[in-house]
């Protein structure tokens, strides 16, 4: 659904616009077909799952715009992880980038 024509343009346009405006740094996203990895870091008060919910929330709408539709986009839950150390937030990144490789989507990141 995600790769539908438009829609990863709306979901890169609409990760921008909250990145500028949110009290959250998106430092590193990868768009897949059904799905979107980010590694988000929060500022401020903001809560991470508070964050996760905006984000969510701002992608459902453009998507469904985009695709003329209304209703869930995203699953309720989502998975997270505690970046705590520069070795694991390198370990996360490759992970995020090779992410395209392994599904066969591309050849190299």
């Amino acid at each position: 659904m995600l790769m539908r024509p438009g829609v990863p343009e709306r979901i890169v346009k609409t990760i921008a616009a909250f990145d500028a405006r949110a009290d959250a740094d998106v430092q590193a996203y990868v768009i897949m077909p059904d799905h979107v990895h980010l590694i988000l870091k929060t500022r401020g008060e903001l809560r991470l799952a508070d964050a996760v919910r905006q984000l969510k929330s701002l992608l459902a709408r453009e998507i469904n715009q985009q695709l003329q539709r209304q209703g869930p986009v995203w699953q309720a839950e989502y998975h997270d992880r505690l970046i705590r150390r520069a070795d694991e937030y390198e370990e996360h990144l490759w992970y995020i980038r090779q992410n395209p490789v392994r599904a066969g989507l591309v050849e190299r990141a």
